[in-house]
C-alpha cells in the first residue's frame, strides 16, 4: 500500500489481484486534460485515509480512454466514471462523475461491505 496516494493497476493486474484477493475492481475510467478526473486525483485519491481505505476494499484500477478501450463493451458518458466489477468482468455498480471524499465514501460504502 502506499504512503500517500492510491496505487492504480492497469486492468490485467487489477482483474488477476481481484481474484486472488476476492475484491471488487474500481475501475477509474478518466479521459487527458480530463478537470474533474484531475480534482479526484487530487483531493480524494492524493489523501492517505482515502488511499488505505480505498486499497483496503477494492483493487484500484485507472483506464484512461485517451488511450485505452473500455473491456466487455462498457459504454461511459462522462468521465471521471467508476465501475466497480467482479474479477470475471460483471458490472456490480457504476458512480459518474466527481466527488468529495466524504461523498465518494458513502457512494461506494456499501460495496465494501458486501464484497
Amino acid at each position: 500500500m502506499s504512503l500517500k496516494a492510491v496505487q492504480w493497476l492497469n486492468l490485467e493486474e487489477g482483474l488477476s489481484k481481484a481474484k486472488k484477493d476476492n475484491k471488487l475492481v474500481m475501475l477509474d475510467v478518466v479521459r487527458d486534460n480530463c478537470h474533474y478526473c484531475s480534482d479526484m486525483d487530487k483531493n480524494v485519491f492524493s489523501d492517505i485515509k482515502m488511499s488505505k481505505w480505498v486499497e483496503s476494499c477494492f483493487v484500484p484500477v485507472k483506464l484512461n480512454l485517451s488511450h485505452e478501450t473500455l473491456p466487455q463493451g462498457f459504454k461511459v458518458q462522462v468521465t471521471p466514471t467508476f465501475l466497480f466489477l467482479t474479477s470475471g468482468q460483471k458490472l456490480v455498480k457504476m458512480i459518474q462523475g466527481s466527488w468529495n471524499k466524504k461523498d465518494f465514501t458513502e457512494l461506494s460504502q456499501k460495496l465494501c461491505k458486501e464484497y
